[in-house]
């Protein structure tokens, strides 16, 4: 079905599709949101400034589609948003990821969060087209998974949070380093394994693990 066509049937249903879009230095925010408001009527865009306010908004109100970066300011960011978005809040086909440079093992690691529309970030006329294509796809379930988005993000706040503690400013490193080689996000023990793998001592593993239990 064109674009056309489904923007036609959502005006005359009056079905406002609700947009966020996370700002990041890759692309600009306010002109894929131009774009989208100037040619399309039926989107309601909300920006917001990074992963943190992100995962708040979506906790506020249902959205249609999510436009992100990976870099939101961090890369890591980008990823932790991403796990808690993918067949959680948003489905995963109503995800659009804007990178900087498209290669193979990018394009490899989003796709194993289940996303699979990936842009460049000078292709924001490709983002638009997707967004229009894939709008008629209804948001998911608002209160089920609300609980579903606080959940993962609080065990991963406090990952993050116990790490830091234990290694210091190393802490940020290796959390962004695991974040990218977690596969299964279902799965907190996977990312608790690498972790500790990665801090490599004996006693600072039985601290971490001290604090998270």
């Amino acid at each position: 079905m064109a674009g056309e066509t489904i923007c036609s049937i959502l005006e005359e249903k009056s079905m406002i599709r609700k947009i966020l879009i996370v700002k990041s230095d890759t692309y600009s925010a306010s002109a894929l949101k131009d774009l989208l408001t100037a040619h399309h009527n039926v989107f309601d865009c909300t920006l917001v400034d990074n992963r943190k306010e992100a995962t708040t908004a979506l906790q506020q109100q249902a959205y249609t589609q999510v436009v992100t970066a990976l870099k939101i300011p961090r890369i890591s960011d980008g990823y932790v948003l991403l796990s808690q978005l993918a067949d959680k809040h948003i489905q995963s086909n109503n995800i659009i990821v804007i990178v900087d440079e498209k290669t193979d093992s990018v394009v490899a690691s989003i796709n194993s969060r289940g996303v699979e529309h990936i842009f460049p970030a000078k292709n924001l006329d490709g983002v638009v087209k997707i967004l229009v294509a894939t709008a008629g796809a209804a948001p998911s379930g608002h209160k089920k998974n609300q609980a579903d988005i606080a959940d993962v993000t609080y065990d991963l706040e406090k990952v993050k949070s116990v790490l830091n503690y234990v290694m210091g400013p190393v802490g940020n490193m290796i959390f962004a380093d695991v974040i990218v080689r977690w596969h299964d996000h279902n799965n907190l023990n996977e990312l608790l394994e690498l972790i500790k793998t990665e801090i490599n001592d004996p006693e600072k593993i039985a601290l971490f693990q001290s604090h998270l239990d």
